[in-house]
């Protein structure tokens, strides 16, 4: 039996949904322990920003897919009452839901561009270790064939077609033109290029990049004509920048609410605009309730692309 199970930004929040992101250790981890103690076939997990799903073969008398969600929290030691926020396809059903994820026609973003690379990738991870065989190989090449037929022959993904061009578009709302306004972006990876360039075509002069590594930072930075800062210096570019967009890995908050608080001392409580692309969050929760601070979640981001 071929099921999928999984939460997404549609059925949990982005606090339920970063209890559930996994970097690629950590899926390699879960599948061999699903694959070794629960009897499943074949998994491919994906984890994204806006879903952790399971896709799975089991044999045929088997239609126990809740245990897949069991293990699923237990290799994060979450408490199963978050079970209420998973859903299920089987067979026919969960098919129809890959190709609509590939496609990105299941995303926040309608055609979304980044999602089909998401799924080859997830795909990648299981394939290359022997945790697929025919049957999901079969499904995933026609997946990858769907996503792409269905973004060349309809233009689903013209417009916003990125979480980061929305959070861009967003900003613009707020501040109008933001040519000269100061801005950092702390991440150098795809989702801080992708805003990044979506800046640049909105016509920012004043972008500053940070990244822990600094490297990588400066390549980015370098590649768009940015101003390049050091992590270390981070502080220093929150108190002077005026919008920060925020799209790190880091498993835990890098912007606190007393880091916030010492901040806005330095800023005279100069009015400041962030956004967290990151799940999970880069930002905590209380700094909304900074006066004259205003954050925006990844889940913030549906109001503008509805």
């Amino acid at each position: 039996m071929i099921g999928i199970t999984g939460i997404n930004h549609k059925s949990a929040p982005v606090e339920v949904r970063e209890k559930l992101s996994f970097n690629e250790e950590e899926i390699v981890l879960f599948l061999e322990r699903l694959t070794s103690e629960t009897g499943v076939k074949e998994a491919v997990l994906l984890s994204t920003c806006n879903r952790t799903e399971v896709c799975f073969n089991l044999p045929g008398d088997d239609h126990n897919a809740e245990k897949i969600v069991k293990a699923l929290l237990a290799s994060k030691n979450i408490d199963l009452e978050i079970k209420k926020y998973f859903y299920f396809y089987y067979d026919s059903h969960a098919v129809k839901h890959l190709l609509e994820v590939s496609a990105g026609l299941d995303s926040m973003v309608l055609g979304e561009n980044q999602i089909l690379g998401q799924v080859k990738d997830a795909y990648r991870i299981s394939s290359t270790r022997n945790y697929t065989d025919t049957v999901l190989n079969r499904l995933f090449h026609k997946a990858f064939e769907a996503g792409k037929k269905v973004r060349t022959e309809t233009g689903v993904n013209e417009g916003a077609s990125s979480v980061s061009y929305a959070a861009v578009e967003l900003a613009g709302k707020i501040f109008g033109r933001i040519g000269s306004t100061p801005i950092l972006l702390i991440g150098a990876g795809e989702t801080g290029e992708l805003v990044l360039q979506s800046l640049i075509e909105r016509g920012s002069t004043n972008i500053h990049v940070t990244n822990r590594t600094f490297g990588r930072a400066e390549s980015l930075a370098k590649k768009y004509k940015a101003r390049v800062v050091p992590f270390e210096n981070l502080r220093e570019y929150l108190a002077k920048c005026d919008i920060i967009l925020s799209s790190t890995s880091a498993p835990y908050p890098i912007i606190t609410t007393p880091l916030m608080k010492e901040v806005m001392k330095e800023r005279k409580n100069r009015t400041g605009f962030l956004i967290d692309l990151s799940v999970p969050r880069d930002i905590e929760d209380g700094v909304r309730d900074i006066e004259n601070l205003f954050l925006y979640n990844i889940d913030d981001l549906e109001e503008v692309v509805a």
